[in-house]
């Protein structure tokens, strides 16, 4: 009996940090996409500490592989680090997470989200350096 009592109880310990890890994360969630929305310094997020970042397009733009959407060059984005491969962004505009291969992109810090980001990056096919 008494080994059933332990189960039992294991069950409800691990129960209850299952649901206190679950809404922390929510929790840091939630307030990280309210300061992204409000163009704030986000916190911290488990570990990772997201900022905002230009994201200047190495290639034409016709030729940046991603998900999420098309990449404006022109203003910042959440940037939560590379995973993967992939630069893993968040569009404060539309709310939805952006990626796009990193090796395809350079991610320029960005003084706050209202910043107006500079464009070095190809726009065509061509080299700027061949202008």
């Amino acid at each position: 009996m008494t080994g059933v009592l332990y189960v039992v109880l294991l069950g409800v310990i691990l129960l209850g940090v299952g649901i206190l890890a679950w809404s922390s994360a929510s929790s840091a969630a939630a307030a990280t996409a309210a300061a992204a929305a409000k163009g704030e310094q986000p916190p911290s997020y488990f570990g990772v500490e997201p900022e905002w970042t230009c994201v200047e397009p190495a290639v034409p733009p016709a030729e940046l592989p991603g998900e999420g959407g098309r990449i404006d060059p022109y203003r910042p984005y959440l940037a939560f680090g590379v995973a993967g491969g992939d630069a893993v962004l968040w569009d404060a505009r539309t709310g939805k997470p952006l990626k796009v291969s990193a090796g395809k992109v350079r991610l320029v810090p960005a003084k706050s989200a209202g910043e107006r980001c500079p464009l070095t990056a190809p726009t065509s096919g061509r080299s700027p350096a061949a202008s």
